[in-house]
């Protein structure tokens, strides 16, 4: 029974350790992307920070207004994105604690 299951790993080992390398070309370091040079506000709402102009639906929240306290700017993974900062996130608060106002 044990002669079973060795066998077969002493034949792997032993191949494994005959094979050679491959010649596989050098792997082409890829290429960053770049660096947006502008970051813009934009979407209907004023919610999206892009590169360039996004369309999206026309809604409001409450948290859509706190993005005038955002930073809209490239982040450091090179995209650009929001940067947070106190009154944003203060903002974002109050806004989780109002009672949305519903029409009849």
């Amino acid at each position: 029974m044990i002669l079973k299951t060795v066998a077969p790993l002493a034949l792997m080992v032993a191949m494994a350790t005959a094979l050679e390398p491959c010649d596989m070309p050098d792997t082409p370091t890829p290429t960053p992307t770049p660096v947006p040079l502008e970051c813009i506000v934009t979407g209907c709402s004023g919610q999206v920070c892009a590169p360039e102009p996004v369309m999206t639906t026309c809604e409001w929240t409450c948290e859509y207004g706190c993005y005038q306290y955002a930073i809209c700017e490239v982040q450091p993974t090179g995209t650009c994105g929001w940067t947070r900062t106190d009154p944003f996130e203060e903002c974002i608060a109050d806004c989780s604690q109002t009672t949305p106002i519903l029409a009849d």
